[in-house]
């Protein structure tokens, strides 16, 4: 349902959410020593609050980041305020998972199941937003900050998860799903960009920098496949997935191509040779 274009909607939709919410923290979890099933079904009311703001707060950023003239100036702050508060919420998800290791969702694990499906949509469709209504020099400005709290919250939360005494094997599986989403963000961030350079470089340095970005994407993937061999991914994975991913996504078929062009033209002068 588009809320935007439908205001009893977006009120009776935000309602909603209010009242799951009253009654996930007010009647069913605001006593200490409830029993499980009551903290659980508080933690699925949150939950269900979470997703209904979500769905709303998406449509929102995606409005603000799609305005232009003089609606551009707050459409990039508010889609930068978006993913800060999108990263946030995935950082919430560890003391989420380390609330929930007795079985029992507690406070922290409650405000998770809130916050977590309302910010991160609207931290997606901030990344999206900026590479469907791109702004020039300014667009590419909104484009490195969101590349650099991206890798900001990424080193955090992988630093934080991969310290623990714990459990380490599913950890790390957390640290390197987090890596990826990072590299997901990154991807809308350097299309962005190699738009961006496209406009002020040549078309033969743009191929050899993007031939670049394919090989160096490609060595990423090797070092991660010889690094997972054990079952257990570790930085060179991790690393892939943040740097290597965007690379070999958007250049890896150039660099195969260029390789190909090349190893056909090998063949042909060694057989030339031969004969």
């Amino acid at each position: 349902m588009d809320f935007l274009n439908d205001p009893l909607a977006l009120a009776t939709g935000v309602g909603v959410a209010i009242a799951l919410h009253v009654l996930g923290v007010k009647v069913l979890a605001e006593k200490t020593g409830q029993s499980k099933l009551a903290l659980w079904a508080a933690f699925v009311t949150e939950a269900i609050a979470g997703l209904i703001l979500g769905v709303a707060l998406f449509q929102a950023v995606r409005w603000l980041t799609g305005l232009s003239g003089g609606g551009a100036v707050l459409g990039a702050i508010g889609s930068i305020i978006a993913l800060t508060l999108g990263w946030q919420a995935v950082k919430m998800l560890v003391a989420m998972i380390r609330d929930l290791a007795d079985g029992q969702p507690d406070k922290e694990a409650r405000r998770a199941a809130l916050w977590v499906p309302t910010l991160i949509p609207a931290g997606w469709a901030a990344v999206t937003g900026l590479v469907s209504n791109p702004r020039g020099i300014g667009g590419g400005i909104v484009a490195a900050i969101q590349a650099a709290i991206t890798l900001a919250y990424t080193l955090s939360i992988v630093k934080e998860t991969i310290k623990a005494k714990k459990h380490q094997v599913p950890w790390r599986w957390f640290a390197a799903a987090v890596c990826t989403l990072a590299g997901l963000v990154l991807i809308a961030a350097v299309i962005y960009i190699d738009g961006l350079l496209a406009d002020y470089l040549s078309a033969g340095v743009m191929v050899a920098v993007r031939l670049i970005g394919g090989a160096v994407g490609l060595g990423f993937a090797i070092a991660a496949l010889a690094d997972i061999s054990d079952g257990v991914p570790g930085a060179h994975v991790r690393k892939f997935a943040v740097y290597g991913l965007p690379l070999l996504y958007l250049f890896g078929s150039a660099i195969i191509a260029w390789a190909s062009k090349n190893a056909s033209s090998g063949l042909d002068l060694i057989s030339g040779n031969m004969s």
